[in-house]
């Protein structure tokens, strides 16, 4: 991605009023394509082993297989336009106990516009001496 940013926590209503880029679907050639076939037929093949009562292994094998052929999948068929990559970014923040991505966000005149009020209100807070507001992992104010 382009940019990156960190925040203590998400504003909602900013977030939803920008525009967002998501994966799309890749046509594969040669040797990728390949294995995304040979996934797709193991996938199909413990399925069967599965329904059949043939599985050799247990029901966390199985589980552990497939989830791990289909995010290999997944990865292999979807990602995102080079073109749209070069103007979208990710932001990062808090969310609880952890630490969340928004991916694909792009920046508009509304962007531009909370930048701008974010500094004019950074300046007002240093020239006050006013201490910063605290946010909770809800997102409240504190």
């Amino acid at each position: 991605f382009a940019w990156a940013e960190g925040r203590p926590a998400m504003d909602w209503s900013e977030i939803h009023s920008l525009s967002r880029i998501y994966p799309t679907r890749i046509e594969l050639e040669g040797a990728e394509a390949q294995r995304a076939e040979a996934i797709a037929a193991r996938l199909t093949e413990i399925e069967e082993q599965w329904n059949a009562g043939t599985f050799e292994g247990d029901e966390e094998d199985a589980d552990a297989e497939c989830d791990r052929l289909s995010e290999e999948l997944e990865k292999l068929t979807h990602g995102y336009d080079p073109a749209d990559v070069s103007r979208a970014g990710v932001i990062a923040f808090w969310d609880g106990d952890s630490v969340r991505f928004e991916k694909g966000v792009v920046r508009g005149k509304t962007e531009r516009h909370l930048q701008s009020k974010r500094r004019r209100c950074t300046k007002a807070s240093k020239l006050s001496n006013a201490w910063p507001r605290w946010i909770d992992n809800q997102g409240a104010s504190v």
